[in-house]
């Protein structure tokens, strides 16, 4: 606000008080708390000041759309005024700079009718200045208030509010009362400036109306200032690359008969030269009849963007123009054989040598190594002989054809250089070596890269990027036992490694999937002095990113914490560790990196950039930074995003629960973008969440009209929507349509079916769905784990049985849900046994810790049946084998021990848990709960067994166990 204003900011600071969240303290206007005893004319210099300044609050309030907040401060701004009696002339060029700019699209209505409301009140009908800023705020296309501005303004800065009211009409597309304007200052012999013709123009192009407002410009008296203003337009054309506004208004003035600049022609030629524009001869013939200076620089630069667009018609005209008036130079030739070179013309680009050694010159040591290179393309033997006897005395010429066949992958043509320098009886030096060994790696050639090398050692002292070079070879094959002795070689030979042969080790290392060798590797590198850079950290987490060892994820992490490395300023290593914590689900970080890229100063992001912070939002439910982001990619850098990209930011929104805004982006774009199952997913998902399975179902049947081919994973996502509601008869169509579509139901279609039966109490057609899957190679446990809760929760105890069998025959591997329910429905049935033997094989077969979850169902199941202490007896079986429940399970035990009467096995297992007399056996940390122990002592005090209670207390208190809690309660 601060910079639009352009103005000074009071220097009582205190009166301005910003918040991070963009919301701020409304200024104070009363200044005299600040000043004592001012003067009148500083006082209202300190007014007009203050509310300058809050007139920038305003308009940023109707920019960003907030219309209630805004208009609320321009109330209050109007108030204060009146209050202060300070005269609205005395705001009208802040309030014709501000509120003349171009207001969002959610703001462009309601905003321009709110401020027009208001700003009608605080100048009512006294002078021009309520005239101009109705008129600049105008809505786009109402002409009418805009033109009723009076034609004489009084004030000193009559002229400067006219001239930004005529901008605040062009920036809103009012093109005709702009031009009207600037029409009606030249009349009164007000001056033009040159930026407001240039914005008339760049107006005229955008509204298609170039050819009008130029003939209209030309008759109204201002032709004069016209081929400047034109040719200021093409040279920002030329820096935006808007070759259709530029040919517009170029072709606009050459119907009007204007004479134009020698700058207008140059700048409209590079524009052609650049997009290959088949106008350009002409436009180039033109520029020659009009007389204008073409110089050599032109030249050379027309030339350059020739090379860069591989436009030869072009390049040979200038080379024509440039021979007729004896101006080829050294610089020319050099930018014509750019040109052939980069249109395969290599026989056309050896011409010129011949004409160059015509005229006198002879060839730079680059356009020789080129003319070497383009002779040896185009079979031109006799020349490439010349040229050799001519470069044999330095190696650098034929480092070109070392360069052209590393781009090629060519082995052989690299070892043909390198032959044709020793035929020569030139000595190569280490990088002409170094260059074709590159050629050997990039070509997967390790067997002759490696003779290579050791040819080089008998030859040359080979050097640290030698060693490299082989290093990336053996990463690039994987070979991490060949770049492990490479390594201790180069140790040998006393070359020390650098951090680029560090990286290599890391990466083979990685991609060979050994991270316990690359973590040995990094350690290595920190003892040798070398620091871990960003680099390294993102081979690492390269790697490590689909991973599944957290702890690598975070020793990684920790290592890019500690090496200070700017994530944002390194678009490799920005994505690789937002991907990985949006899967670790690292909010904090995930969080700190988005603030840092929403800053002004964040640069320029790609558009895989966008889709990784997209999804970073999305995972962490920033809605507004989802926004912040798309908006930023679309509107204000005009970029077009891709497929991928828009699914992204669909399943931020519906992560973010805006599944409404994301159907509407959806619609908005599937014309440009075609949309894909990933989108119609996506979609799906979000309304599955939301509950609204007829949703599903219209998205459904729009992707059959659209001929959309449906796949098993977006029929699975529409079943499991009529699943949450047990619409069994719809999930039935689902299935039928799915197989008349040719879509194979999987593991997980079953899965939701037997899901959607158990939700709708129809458990016997979800045990027929249990049946048939039982071929299948891998069945979800979830679905077993689901009807078996359902089984119990309906006492349809027959069916346990059933899908026990059938969990046994499948590959499905029990979890600890699937063995809390069994060991529930073993207690409820009075199967305390099975219930004990169930607990044992589950730890005996997968080697894992039953959940508090499995122990509480197992105290639940004692509870029914009344024998704790064979539970008791488990409990201590398997503590021993290191399976160790919490605080919990230990103290609903003493619990149910104490009121089963079993005191003396409370008080017993009391002395276990805290390993009084033997090993502790709660998780460290884990103590029973107070409620537990009182209730223990209560009971042991009514019966008559203080004595009991009181040596219990005493050894939890040796034991360095709090009893205050307990000991207040009791007493």
């Amino acid at each position: 606000a601060c910079l639009l204003l352009k103005a000074r900011r009071p220097k009582h600071s205190s009166c301005l008080k910003l918040r991070g969240s963009g919301e701020c303290e409304i200024p104070s206007m009363n200044v005299s708390v600040v000043r004592t005893a001012p003067t009148e004319s500083s006082r209202q210099r300190d007014l007009i000041s203050m509310a300058r300044f809050w007139c920038c609050f305003v308009a940023a309030g109707f920019a960003a759309a907030r219309i209630k907040e805004a208009s609320y401060l321009m109330d209050e701004l109007l108030k204060q005024m009146t209050l202060m009696a300070l005269h609205a002339a005395k705001l009208s060029i802040t309030l014709v700079n501000v509120f003349s700019q171009p207001l969002s699209p959610a703001a462009q209505k309601e905003g321009r009718s709110a401020l027009a409301f208001r700003l009608s009140h605080l100048f009512g009908s006294r002078g021009a200045i309520g005239h101009e800023v109705k008129a600049a705020l105008s809505p786009s296309g109402n002409e009418v208030e805009a033109t009723q501005v009076p034609p004489q303004i009084d004030g000193k800065h009559s002229v400067h509010c006219l001239a930004e009211v005529i901008k605040g009409l062009l920036r809103n597309g009012q093109l005709h009362a702009g031009l009207h304007q600037i029409l009606a200052m030249h009349a009164q012999d007000d001056p033009v400036r040159m930026p407001l013709l240039v914005l008339l123009l760049e107006t005229a192009c955008n509204a298609d109306r170039a050819e009008e407002v130029v003939c209209e410009t030309h008759s109204g008296g201002i032709a004069y200032l016209l081929p400047e203003a034109i040719s200021l337009f093409l040279a920002d054309c030329l820096h935006s690359g808007s070759v259709a506004s530029a040919s517009a208004i170029f072709h606009a003035a050459r119907k009007s008969s204007l004479a134009l600049l020698p700058s207008a022609y140059q700048a409209l030629l590079k524009l052609y030269a650049a997009d290959r524009d088949a106008r350009a001869s002409l436009l180039f013939a033109d520029m020659q009849a009009s007389d204008s200076c073409i110089s050599e620089t032109l030249c050379i630069a027309l030339l350059s963007r020739c090379a860069q667009s591989n436009f030869a018609l072009l390049a040979e005209d200038i080379a024509a123009y440039a021979r007729a008036n004896a101006m080829m130079t050294l610089s020319l030739y050099n930018g014509l054989m750019r040109v052939y070179a980069n249109c395969s013309m290599y026989s056309e680009a050896c011409d010129l040598y011949t004409e160059m050694r015509g005229r006198g010159m002879e060839p730079s040591e680059m356009m020789l190594g080129r003319l070497i290179r383009f002779s040896k393309e185009c079979g031109r033997t006799e020349l490439l002989t010349v040229l050799q006897e001519k470069a044999s005395h330095k190696v650098q010429y034929y480092m070109p054809l070392i360069k052209k066949a590393a781009s090629d992958h060519n082995v052989e043509a690299a070892m043909e250089v390198l032959q044709m320098i020793k035929s020569h009886g030139n000595q190569a030096d280490i990088a002409a070596y170094n260059s074709v060994l590159d050629v050997c790696v990039r070509s997967r050639d390790m067997a002759r890269a490696q003779k290579l090398f050791h040819d080089m050692r008998r030859t040359i002292s080979v050097n640290v990027i030698t060693y490299n070079t082989l290093l990336k070879g053996f990463c690039l094959n994987g070979n991490l036992k060949g770049a492990q002795q490479l390594f201790t070689e180069m140790r040998h030979a006393g070359i020390a490694p650098d951090d680029i042969t560090y990286n290599c080790l890391i990466d083979v290392a990685g991609r060979s999937g050994n991270l316990k060798e690359a973590w040995a590797v990094i350690h290595e590198m920190e003892r040798d002095g070398i620091p871990v850079n960003q680099y390294t950290i993102a081979i690492m987490l390269k790697w490590l990113r689909h991973s599944r060892r957290e702890g690598d994820v975070r020793r990684a992490l920790a290592f890019l914490d500690r090496s200070q490395a700017n994530v944002c300023t390194d678009e490799v290593l920005l994505n690789t560790v937002l991907d990985i914590c949006i899967r670790c689900r690292e909010s904090t970080r995930l969080k700190r990196i988005i603030t840092e890229m929403e800053s002004p100063s964040a640069g320029k992001p790609s558009l895989n950039t966008y889709s990784c912070l997209i999804r970073a939002c999305g995972a962490v439910r920033c809605h507004g930074s989802c926004w912040k982001f798309w908006d930023q990619m679309v509107l204000d850098r005009s970029m077009e995003p891709t497929d991928v990209l828009l699914g992204c930011m669909l399943d931020a929104l519906v992560s973010c629960d805006q599944v409404g805004e994301a159907v509407d982006l959806f619609n908005s774009w599937k014309g440009r973008i075609p949309a894909n199952l990933v989108m119609y997913s996506t979609l799906i998902k979000g309304f599955m969440n939301s509950g609204e399975a007829d949703r599903c179902m219209e998205l459904w049947r729009e992707m059959q009209a659209e001929g959309v081919k449906m796949n098993t994973v977006v029929y699975n996502s529409l079943i499991n929507a009529q699943a949450h509601i047990g619409a069994t008869s719809i999930m039935s169509q689902l299935v039928s349509e799915m197989e008349s579509d040719g879509c194979l139901k999987d593991s997980i279609t079953y899965s939701i079916l037997i899901k959607g039966y158990c939700v709708a109490g129809d458990l016997d057609t979800a045990l027929e769905f249990l049946c048939t899957s039982h071929t299948l190679p891998k069945m979800d446990i979830s679905a077993f784990n689901f009807l078996l809760k359902k089984a119990f929760m309906y006492r349809r105890m027959e069916l346990v049985d059933q899908i026990m069998s059938f969990m046994e025959k499948s590959s499905a591997v029990p979890n600890s849900f699937t063995l809390s329910i069994i060991i529930r429905i073993s207690g409820e049935c009075g199967y305390l046994d099975k219930a004990l033997q169930a607990l044992r094989l589950y730890g005996q077969r997968h080697h894992a810790s039953p959940t508090s979850q499995v122990f509480s169902s197992l105290v639940a199941a004692c509870r029914d049946g009344n024998d704790f202490r064979r539970v008791w007896t488990a409990l201590l079986e398997l503590c021993a084998k290191g399976m160790v429940p919490d605080s919990k399970v230990w103290g609903g035990l003493i619990t149910g021990l104490v009121r089963s009467g079993d005191v003396k096995d409370a008080v017993g297992l009391v002395k276990e848990a805290y390993g009084l007399g033997g090993p502790r056996l709660l998780r460290p940390g884990d103590e029973i709960a107070p409620k537990v122990l009182q209730e223990l002592f209560r009971h042991l005090r009514r019966h008559g067994q203080q004595h009991q209670e009181t040596i219990l207390l005493r050894q939890l208190g040796t034991a360095g166990i709090s009893l205050g809690e307990i000991s207040a309660a009791l007493s």
